[in-house]
């Protein structure tokens, strides 16, 4: 097993130095961090941690409590087949689940699933794959491409 596990978080809220360092220096000061460096042009976390002694979710909570967030990114998948409301549990569990992914909501009468997650860890793709692995089938988004980052940080600025 991996001693160490690497992530970058994009960091929304930074408008300074000052802000960078109070990022970094709010990781850092967690159990289990072995690297974080903060970058304010690109707004993003470069973090490398041991799993064993801290989650994504204790990290991204930290950034939360100094002041910043995390840009997320939204999408709603169409399925086919979602019968009732065990399977839309069982689908909501296997989705957060995921690395990567904050929020998941089945809606039986629409027959959809609305995903929030962390654009740099898990992508569209790859939770349609995990739609498809629990066992239902994700509808065609007919090629639309997300830019899920740029979006939420529109969504930032427009706050």
């Amino acid at each position: 097993m991996e001693k160490t596990k690497f992530i970058t978080l994009p960091v929304t809220g930074m408008t300074c130095a000052n802000c960078v360092a109070t990022v970094e220096r709010n990781i850092k000061k967690l159990d289990g961090i072995e690297n974080a460096n903060v970058n304010l042009t690109t707004e993003r976390a470069s973090i490398e941690y041991d799993p064993q002694l801290i989650s994504q979710d204790e990290i991204t909570a930290r950034i939360r409590r100094a002041g910043y967030d995390i840009a997320l990114g939204e999408a709603d998948f169409l399925l086919q087949r979602l019968g009732d409301d065990n399977d839309a549990r069982r689908l909501e569990q296997s989705i957060i689940s995921l690395e990567g992914v904050e929020e998941a909501n089945a809606n039986l009468t629409t027959e959809t699933i609305k995903v929030r997650y962390i654009p740099t860890i898990m992508s569209q793709f790859e939770i349609r794959k995990a739609i498809q692995k629990a066992g239902f089938e994700p509808l065609d988004a007919s090629g639309v491409v997300e830019d899920a980052e740029r979006d939420a940080r529109e969504r930032e600025i427009r706050r």
